[in-house]
């Protein structure tokens, strides 16, 4: 997405506004603190499914409710009357709908001091399972070694379908058994960073005797997370490792492991559109044999800066597809041979398209004296594009660069 724009850059017309409140804010010395959401407990569940749902964090008062578009009927229960810290956990009974679309939902808790920050609940279409060593205190997972799953002796089996919930502490490598068919073709795919985890995935596939058969770090359309798809030609049992990059120790450090045989698309085309306005989206490659159209409901509040644009039946999270109030257009297609360079009306957003090595789109802008400008291109900092994008400016009759 290309941004044309004479009008300051965004946040910068906020920010004596912001400074002002900060100010007051020091000054009136509120004493009163809203909740805190630290926790979800589970992470995620299965569509359809009943479950109970542990919100744990700071100032969750006996009066707080729970704020959230997830479609269930939830029904508030006792809290535990041992907790160490009071008003630190609130539990729910949840009954997900059946027909709940795959996606994240966010959930807060609202009180008399305030609304608490955002976390994300996820909903799946497979069965799933929690990893056994998560469920330990970590200062005794070691003395519980037949728990443990850090190694491919003890790896946790799991039926297939499954999401597994998990989580990990720096240096752990969480390993996972399961049992293939011959010519079975899965994929292995890692939610955290997209659901609010701080954790980078590596998901690794081994075969029985612990060969590397594919990893992934950052697979495209994922963001940072991870998905590989493997094929295998024999039947019997494999492995899959999950761990963070860095090895990192994080506050918010689960993750959502998928195993089954789904579609998926890795791309999506254009990343965006304005607000309330049609068009048209082509998801594409990952293991689709053809682009699938789709067209997102686009009118939505101006608070809303992104609407999720799924593959229709398919079990990866949806695309976050941008939301904008300008207006926007399709890259002109190019008429044959040559370099076309077209012009531009000023406040255009411009969805575009590298497709080969070393093709440069130019666009061509009317500008007067004393005018100001914005430029800027949204591509790989969206999550849903792998272009890292070069931009520059230059004057035409000169043919010198200006920025």
């Amino acid at each position: 997405m290309f941004l044309f724009s004479p009008r300051v850059p965004r946040g910068h017309a906020l920010n004596l506004l912001f400074t002002l409140v900060l100010l007051c804010l020091r000054i009136i010395q509120v004493q009163a603190a809203g909740p805190v959401l630290k926790v979800l407990e589970p992470r995620g569940a299965q569509k359809g499914q009943v479950f109970t749902l542990i919100l744990r964090g700071d100032g969750l008062t006996p009066g707080a409710e729970i704020n959230t578009t997830l479609p269930a009927a939830l029904s508030r229960l006792a809290p535990p009357g041992d907790l160490a810290t009071p008003e630190s956990e609130l539990p729910f009974l949840v009954q997900l709908k059946e027909d709940v679309p795959v996606g994240l939902y966010p959930i807060r808790i609202r009180t008399d001091e305030g609304l608490s920050n955002v976390l994300l609940f996820s909903v799946g279409n497979f069965p799933e399972v929690v990893e056994t060593e998560s469920l330990l205190p970590p200062v005794v997972k070691k003395e519980f070694e037949k728990d443990s799953n850090d190694t491919l002796a003890t790896a946790q089996r799991v039926t297939l379908p499954v999401t597994i919930n998990g989580t990990l502490v720096g240096p752990d490598q969480d390993y996972y058994r399961l049992t293939v068919k011959a010519g079975e073709r899965l994929v292995f795919e890692v939610e955290a960073r997209r659901a609010g985890s701080a954790i980078d995935p590596v998901v690794r596939v081994l075969d029985g005797s612990g060969r590397e058969l594919a990893s992934n770090n950052d697979a495209p359309g994922l963001g940072v997370d991870a998905r590989v798809e493997v094929s295998f030609p024999k039947a019997g049992d494999c492995y899959v490792v999950a761990h963070d990059a860095k090895y990192s120790n994080q506050e918010q450090n689960f993750y959502r492991l998928k195993i089954g045989s789904y579609t998926y698309a890795d791309g999506i085309f254009p990343l965006g559109w304005q607000r309330g306005g049609t068009v048209e989206v082509s998801l594409f490659g990952g293991n689709l044999k053809a682009p699938v159209k789709v067209k997102p409901n686009l009118a939505l509040p101006a608070s809303q800066n992104y609407v999720p644009v799924s593959l229709p039946g398919g079990a990866s999270l949806p695309f976050q597809f941008a939301l904008g109030d300008l207006p926007e257009i399709l890259e002109p297609a190019e008429p044959g041979q040559g370099q076309a360079i077209y012009t531009l009306p000023p406040a255009t957003v411009v969805n575009g398209r590298i497709s080969r090595p070393g093709e440069m789109d130019k666009y061509r802008l009317n500008v007067s004296p004393g005018q100001h400008w914005t430029f800027e291109v949204e591509a790989a900092a969206l999550g849903t594009s792998r272009l890292d994008a070069f931009l520059s400016l230059y004057d035409p009759k000169t043919n010198k660069p200006l920025a």
